[in-house]
């Protein structure tokens, strides 16, 4: 009997010794991972210059293949892999690099998509090439003479550096000049991949959106070589092809009526209509920008909005002066682009919030944006959105 429970409490003990050293060692594992993990995370920080990418210092090695060559905008000349080891770019921190790679490709599959129906994986991974290359042209750089082009590069640096800080991502390339025309190609790409739908095949709603989204930008490029009817023709269906992404719409809404160098009465007939037909859906921030903001949109002078950057900036500075909570937004966006203004970061994020504070869903869901990479900053400005809506929700129209 006595070995029986000798036996026992030896069992018991070995138990108790075994767990205490697994948890033990559980523990140290969790610890030298989050180490690791926060060394990895200070090695990436290091590689980013103010959130811009670090080019590599040697052309990428591909030795097992017989790549081509091309020379980018940079001057240095990189290789291009084989389709093969295609997906090489995605994991290379030179952004020039991938942005020839990308548009190597986007070119060859291209033509493989029109003369024939290709794999499913490759026409999305066609898209992903179109979509890269057409971002980087676009937004790689920001221009002040344009508002909404500024912001779009600045939100795009700001999401990419978040990414990389946050797992093996990457940033766009914010060396290549901006060249409206090779964008504008890129995105009619697409454009033309959606009227073969004989060949688009079983790409997912997720692949298609992605596609669409293309009319909402070839908008903003028309709009921004000051083309107004292609510009209308495409914000058009660019609302319309993305009625379940209220945010996408928002972003459409505020593209025209940003000012210099797009002169916001030509689209007036245009922006009532959508926001007639955004309102009557009872969305709630259809409801909160159409009563706090576009309101007071349509009561500014849109000729001195059209007559230059400098001129929009006094309209706004008027408009915040009478406590109007539009245009100390859309003064806090000058002020962090430097549009019409010297650039100002911190009154721009004071406008921001301010009118954010008094209802301003547009400048709740700027700060959301802004705030990349910044959970706890991230997570309040979210705060502010959603009780934003939540009053939309209340309003009677």
């Amino acid at each position: 009997m006595k070995p029986i429970i000798l036996l026992i409490l030896l069992v018991i003990v070995w138990k108790v010794v075994g767990g205490k050293k697994r948890k033990e060692k559980a523990e140290l594992r969790a610890k030298q991972e989050a180490e690791a993990a926060a060394r990895k995370k200070a090695e990436r920080e290091a590689r980013l210059v103010k959130g811009e990418p670090v080019e590599c210092t040697a052309v990428p090695s591909l030795e097992s293949s017989q790549a081509e060559t091309a020379v980018g905008p940079n001057g240095k000349t990189y290789q291009i892999p084989r389709r093969s080891e295609y997906d090489y770019f995605l994991g290379c921190w030179d952004p020039v690099f991938r942005l020839l790679t990308a548009e190597h490709y986007a070119e060859r599959m291209y033509q493989d998509f029109i003369k024939y129906r290709i794999a499913d994986s490759d026409t999305r991974a066609l898209v992903n090439c179109i979509l890269f290359a057409a971002e980087s042209y676009a937004y790689g750089t920001a221009d002040p003479s344009d508002l909404y082009q500024s912001e779009r590069a600045l939100i795009r640096r700001i999401e990419d550096r978040a990414r990389a800080l946050e797992d093996d991502g990457y940033l766009h390339n914010a060396y290549v000049p901006v060249d409206m025309d090779k964008a504008i190609h890129y995105y009619k790409l697409l454009e033309n991949m959606m009227s073969h739908q004989d060949k688009i095949g079983d790409l997912g709603d997720a692949t298609i959106y992605r596609m669409m989204r293309a009319w909402a930008e070839l908008g903003h490029l028309y709009g921004y070589q000051k083309k107004e009817k292609e510009s209308r023709g495409y914000y058009d269906m660019g609302f319309r092809g993305v009625a379940n992404d209220e945010l996408l719409q928002l972003d459409v809404l505020h593209a025209m009526m940003a000012g210099y160098p797009r002169n916001p009465e030509t689209y007036s007939n245009m922006l009532a209509a959508m926001m007639v037909d955004w309102i009557k859906s009872g969305k709630p921030l259809a409801i909160m920008m159409g009563g706090f903001e576009y309101a007071s949109f349509e009561k500014l002078d849109k000729a001195r909005l059209a007559a230059s950057p400098e001129e929009a900036v006094k309209v706004y500075t008027e408009g915040m002066e009478n406590d109007d909570v539009y245009c100390t937004y859309m003064l806090g966006r000058c002020a962090l682009y430097g549009y019409g203004r010297e650039q100002d970061t911190n009154y721009g994020w004071t406008c921001l919030e301010t009118a954010a504070k008094r209802k301003s869903v547009s400048a709740a869901s700027l700060l959301v944006k802004l705030s990349a990479g910044d959970a706890e900053r991230q997570k309040g400005y979210r705060e502010v959105y959603d009780l934003i809506l939540e009053a939309g929700k209340k309003v009677k129209l």
